[in-house]
């Protein structure tokens, strides 16, 4: 296999589609676990548990895309006049029309939360939306808790998205690639430290779990993908190593989970050492997609599988709308005698869950948001190198369980 050429890497990347899906498939799934429908398992099916568990990992997979893909776009764009309104205007476009609007409309219900216990409890309060306006809802979570998040507590992965879209222009721009592999690799050696001194103090810190600057160094492993792919022969040294490093971090990952006991996404050692462990698992993983996409093997085919692909495709809005139909799910059949101890009723409420969050994000996608993504057209870089990833591609949110 031969590094690939910039002029391969200017079409889409399916496989990476792929990779997109798989995460919001996890967070899918955890969060359908979470939400009482299924019945308690006997012994020998505990294993289906866990695995559902594994899905707060998704956000960490989006975080790496996250930072594989904008760092490759300022990149290969640092040379163009308009570099800085061309990334903020596409990211404005692709992101805050679904996501005001969701806020807008939480704004407009407020005054009446007091009215309706139910609404009071489905509605965030004033202050976390006030803090979500700006796109700090993860700092306010990191001090004031997940209580009164309401269906929109997920959102805190956004704020740190947004918080790096709004810095990261400036550092790629002004450090030389050699000093910016510097930063990164730094960056990804001082946030594990971070968080073990916060946790001393916490063993459970929802300051570690929810801080940018504790959950920064995920982002960045990305960003070392992207800045080696676009280093001459790195590529070639480094493919030997993506394979046993991405074996090593599965198996550290199941040994965190299993004999260390620690399955859940805030845990001691999960929260010092397992957030890189999984961070740079997750960034061999890519590397990998990366490099196969176009050919025949068999992770190319896994995916570039259509469903894969699809679900990939409009994970942002699945994203944000998932939380309202996880509750209203429960609203209509939370109280029927079967839900929460039936097998067969768990099955059929999975599938819709599912199939319904694709549904809408597919309908939003079409009927709304693709008329502000025609807009980007008109925000494209000027002068800069050959784009290797589309904006098709950009980064779009991260969801987690609590």
């Amino acid at each position: 296999m031969h590094e690939p050429s910039r002029t391969h890497r200017s079409t889409h990347i399916p496989t990476l589609d792929g990779i997109r899906g798989i995460a919001i498939l996890l967070v899918l799934g955890i969060h359908f676990f979470y939400s009482g429908a299924f019945p308690p398992l006997p012994p020998r099916f505990a294993f289906v548990g866990n695995v559902f568990l594994f899905g707060w990992m998704g956000v960490d997979l989006f975080f790496v895309l996250s930072g594989f893909l904008i760092t490759g776009i300022l990149l290969d764009t640092a040379g163009a006049p308009n570099y800085f309104q061309s990334f903020f205007a596409r990211r404005t476009l692709r992101i805050f029309p679904v996501y005001y609007l969701v806020i807008a409309v939480f704004l407009c219900l407020l005054p009446f939360a007091s009215r309706s216990v139910a609404l009071g409890l489905f509605l965030p309060g004033s202050s976390l939306l006030t803090a979500n306006l700006f796109y700090l809802q993860n700092w306010w979570i990191c001090f004031h808790g997940w209580a009164k998040t309401g269906v929109i507590g997920d959102y805190w992965s956004l704020g740190i998205e947004e918080q790096f879209y709004l810095v990261w222009p400036f550092i790629v721009l002004k450090l030389s690639r050699q000093n910016l592999t510097a930063f990164c690799v730094a960056t990804c050696v001082f946030a594990p430290y971070l968080r073990l001194l916060l946790l001393q103090n916490d063993p459970r810190s929802t300051l570690v779990f929810a801080s940018t600057i504790t959950r920064m160094d995920t982002l960045l492993w990305g960003a070392l993908v992207a800045i080696a792919i676009r280093t001459p022969g790195l590529v070639q040294k480094a493919k030997p190593y993506l394979s046993p490093i991405l074996l090593t971090t599965t198996l550290l990952v199941l040994v965190i989970a299993f004999p260390l006991g620690e399955l859940h996404s805030r845990a001691r050692i999960t929260q010092s050492i397992g957030y890189t462990i999984i961070a740079i698992g997750f960034a061999a993983f890519l590397f990998k997609a990366y490099l196969v996409d176009g050919t025949s093997s068999r992770l190319a085919y896994f995916l570039r599988t259509g469903l894969l692909r699809s679900f990939g495709r409009y994970s942002y809005g699945i994203y944000i709308y998932h939380g309202f139909l996880r509750v209203a799910m429960k609203f209509v059949f939370g109280r029927a005698a079967w839900f929460g101890h039936s097998i067969p009723g768990a099955a059929v409420l999975f599938f819709a869950f599912f199939a319904s969050n694709y549904g809408v994000a597919y309908i939003s996608f079409h009927v709304y948001e693709k008329n502000f993504l025609a807009l980007k057209s008109r925000f494209k870089a000027s002068g800069s190198h050959i784009p290797m990833f589309p904006a098709t591609l950009t980064a779009i949110g991260s969801p987690l369980p609590k």
